[in-house]
């Protein structure tokens, strides 16, 4: 996590994919394309909301590894920043990262997954990904 943290910095300008998805009745999908100057990137503190951390098996060049996500922590730093979203973010009730790291420190990708009370018992899985293009 902590080299996944300082990856985050590393990205300077970077092109950036962000997609998120829920999956709902109504499947609902955002894709942005960004550059990661325009994204709060100093503001996520990967080493701070994770517990459990493991390394998990990946592409051959790269560092990978699973964590839980406090989602209560990611929630309050980002409170302020988030846009009007279809779904209320304080029913996500699970949540996972799964994140890469090149071996020159830089990160790849970082994929945010788990669910979400849409109904009242009826939890949906959801995604949230940011690709580091090249």
């Amino acid at each position: 996590m902590a080299r996944a943290q300082d990856g985050l910095r590393r990205l300077d300008d970077s092109p950036v994919q962000v997609r998120v998805s829920v999956e709902t009745p109504v499947r609902i999908r955002r894709h942005f394309e960004l550059r990661a100057s325009e994204l709060p990137l100093q503001k996520i503190e990967l080493t701070r909301w994770t517990r459990h951390v493991h390394r998990i098996a990946c592409a051959r060049d790269l560092d990978c590894a699973r964590a839980d996500v406090d989602v209560e922590a990611v929630l309050a730093a980002f409170r302020p920043l988030l846009p009007e979203l279809p779904v209320d973010p304080h029913k996500i009730r699970s949540a996972q990262v799964d994140l890469a790291v090149e071996k020159s420190g830089r990160l790849a990708y970082l994929h945010v997954h788990g669910d979400l009370q849409a109904a009242l018992l009826l939890e949906v899985p959801f995604e949230a990904d940011l690709d580091v293009r090249h």
